[in-house]
């Protein structure tokens, strides 16, 4: 572009760029292009490496909290069962307690029915045929062991008649009711050969995975008896 003063007036002449210039704006241009190109696609890819990244990251945290909360719910059954498991071994311990308990007071309520039947007050010292509640309980035995004597009543309900008197009791036959074993061990005191009392100690017995458990009673018979 060329400028030429005048005296009264300035006259501007166009002229058009030279064709090196032209060629320098256009290369300048294309680079400029090129370079937006790779700074936009540099950013897209930092993006989606940036987007899978926190994508693992989540997906890894998910699979961890599934893993603790499978652990803890683990543990959770295991500590149900264990207590359930107690809770069950309890109730049956309790269960055959009670049935237990039954037999025995079973048993004591038979034998002061005999006392009141017939108490007798001799002792047996050899007898072959026991006929009284006294004689009965002290078949074996001497004084020094006070006339110790054992019977084993393994039915229920308890029949009319005695047993036969057993040094050994039950022997570890559980046959009452199928798991239970029930004896009964007299001890007499007498006076002038005349038997004032008798303590019979009742014991209702049976296996508890594998463990002895019983239930003991004691209770005394006496001719003031009331």
């Amino acid at each position: 572009m060329l400028i030429k003063k005048h005296t009264n007036f300035a006259v501007v002449i166009l002229t058009p760029p030279l064709a090196g210039e032209e060629s320098l704006a256009k290369a300048s241009s294309e680079r400029t292009s090129d370079v937006l190109k790779q700074v936009q696609r540099s950013f897209v890819v930092s993006l989606l490496r940036m987007t899978g990244s926190a994508k693992l990251v989540k997906h890894s945290f998910s699979l961890i909290e599934v893993l603790v909360f499978s652990s803890i719910l683990g543990i959770f059954f295991i500590m149900a069962t264990s207590v359930a498991t107690v809770s069950l071994r309890n109730m049956k311990y309790n269960e055959h307690k009670i049935m237990a308990s039954h037999y025995s007071r079973q048993l004591e309520d038979w034998l002061r029915v005999q006392k009141e039947i017939d108490w007798g007050g001799q002792l047996c010292d050899g007898c072959v045929s026991p006929s009284n509640f006294t004689q009965l309980v002290t078949q074996q035995g001497n004084a020094a062991d006070n006339y110790l004597t054992k019977f084993c009543f393994d039915q229920s309900p308890i029949l009319s008649s005695w047993p036969l008197a057993n040094s050994l009791g039950c022997n570890g036959v559980y046959s009452l009711g199928s798991i239970f074993s029930r004896e009964v061990e007299f001890t007499s005191s007498q006076v002038g050969g005349f038997v004032n009392q008798v303590n019979a100690t009742i014991t209702a017995s049976w296996l508890e995975l594998g463990q002895l458990k019983n239930v003991t009673s004691k209770t005394v018979f006496s001719a003031l008896e009331q």
